[in-house]
């Protein structure tokens, strides 16, 4: 049947992506990786190279890693810890261009629902780029922003009673 999507065109896809140089993780490799940074973000301050496949079976108590972590393009894809904003900014940008793709539909109901999301899009940016503008951070930003200035030696925490 067309345009029927069968197991074995997932299969062809995962490997060309594979081909591609692009690491598609499974489902369980997420949750684990979501887990670990927030543990390991959570904690004291360490540098990157102490991201070991021994660290993050500690930390996630989880021996599967050891296995994955053989893996080059695994290791580069977790040690990665904007991939969901990076994947968040590339899924947007494919929401925009397929928003553009309706608005030229033969149906005219299809262009007016484009439109009208297309509208409701620009209106969350306009409100989001305000919000940026006033200062505003949501939590995550603000615990990477300090991180980065402890890394970078700008600020100290105070010491505590020893």
């Amino acid at each position: 049947m067309a345009g029927k999507i069968t197991t074995n065109d997932i299969k062809t896809v995962g490997k060309v992506a594979g081909l591609s140089g692009f690491f598609c993780p499974t489902d369980a490799q997420k949750k684990i990786k979501v887990t670990f940074w927030r543990r390991w973000n959570a904690g004291p301050v360490r540098g990157d190279d102490e991201i070991t496949a021994a660290a993050v079976a500690q930390i996630t108590d989880s021996s599967v890693i050891e296995q994955w972590w053989k893996d080059d393009k695994f290791r580069g894809w977790f040690k990665n810890q904007d991939t969901f904003a990076e994947d968040a900014d590339y899924n947007a940008n494919l929401a925009v261009e397929t928003l553009r793709q309706l608005m030229y539909a033969d149906n005219p109901s299809v262009r007016l629902k484009a439109a009208t999301e297309s509208l409701k899009l620009k209106q969350d940016i306009d409100r989001r780029a305000e919000e940026t503008a006033a200062g505003e951070l949501d939590p995550e930003q603000m615990q990477k922003l300090f991180l980065k200035a402890l890394k970078a030696g700008l600020i100290k925490l105070p010491e505590g009673d020893s």
